[in-house]
């Protein structure tokens, strides 16, 4: 199955998303928490007041990525992709 690509999007409250290569997007007050973010592409995007502890980024590439505010708890970035 082939990956989304989303450009320039904003997420609020959103609990989970498909995987997908994201391109300039915004997350706000996401509980992606425990959630599989593996095999996706995050570029130049924002992560705003969310929720990423113990998120699967195996394989998971992060370009240009800010997290304000955010709980990133258990994070293992050494899987991401380089």
């Amino acid at each position: 199955m082939k990956n989304a690509y989303i450009e320039e999007e904003t997420f609020e409250k959103i609990t989970t998303i498909p995987r997908g290569d994201y391109d300039n997007c915004t997350f706000i007050n996401c509980v992606l928490a425990n959630t599989d973010l593996s095999h996706s592409s995050f570029s130049e995007c924002e992560f705003i007041g969310c929720d990423l502890s113990m998120a699967n980024l195996t394989k998971t590439a992060l370009k240009d990525v800010s997290f304000k505010e955010c709980k990133l708890l258990g994070l293992h970035f050494d899987h991401c992709n380089d």
